[in-house]
């Protein structure tokens, strides 16, 4: 266990030991009990909550926190061997550049007409998290077509969850019924342009009736690599 807090064996001389500010144990049961600690760095603050959620290994050492990981870290994406395979090769004829070389146009902004948005969820539920409504919302989001796309742990233990839907024609279930409405809508052709901010709205809005997050957000720009 030891190796597992190297470089922690002494404290540099700067730091000042923290110290236990006051302790109070309360017998009743709503209130609970409580430890104050001061002299914690903002490191040392966001490592002890990764260890209250089980990210960290913690003690004391000539007065000072030290931590060790708790948990296995995940490989890096662009060292994870089973991910490439998963990638598509390029093309012979679009050159990829390496640094420092000047880029040829590979990019260009494009929009409306005829593009489809992508649609971002962060924070579901909103203010009204538990692990019952987490579980029901989620389920309704994988069965709309999106994907929950989370990142590496933070320091303090915790990351971000985005729930993804690449574009409009991944929308399927009642989410995709209710762009398929809209499709099948009587009337004169539309422009192309004005039929995707029509499926843009039904989506936007299906989402608000039917879903608790905090925020929605589908894409106002886009930057593609274009093949001449």
């Amino acid at each position: 266990m030891s190796r597992d807090f190297v470089d922690s064996a002494h404290s540099p001389p700067e730091e000042k030991p923290i110290r236990q500010a006051s302790m109070r144990v309360d017998s009743r049961v709503s209130r609970g009990s409580s430890i104050t600690i001061d002299g914690l760095t903002k490191s040392e603050v966001e490592k002890l909550e990764a260890a209250i959620l089980g990210g960290q290994w913690v003690r004391v050492v000539n007065g000072r926190l030290r931590f060790a990981d708790a948990l296995k870290k995940p490989p890096a994406p662009e060292v994870d061997p089973p991910i490439a395979e998963f990638w598509q090769g390029a093309p012979d004829r679009i050159p990829f550049l390496a640094d420092g070389e000047e880029p040829a146009e590979q990019h260009k902004a494009i929009g409306p007409p005829g593009w489809s948005p992508s649609f971002f969820i962060q924070s579901v539920c909103g203010y009204g998290w538990s692990k019952e409504n987490y579980a029901r919302e989620a389920a309704k989001l994988a069965r709309w077509g999106f994907e929950c796309c989370r990142s590496r742990r933070r320091a303090d233990g915790r990351f971000v969850e985005v729930w993804y839907l690449p574009g409009i024609w991944s929308a399927v279930g009642e989410l995709g019924e209710a762009v398929a409405e809209i499709r099948d809508r009587r009337g004169a052709p539309r422009p192309i342009e004005e039929q995707r901010d029509l499926e843009r709205t039904a989506i936007v809005e299906f989402l608000c009736r039917n879903t608790a997050f905090g925020t929605l957000d589908s894409t106002a720009q886009r930057a593609a690599m274009i093949l001449d």
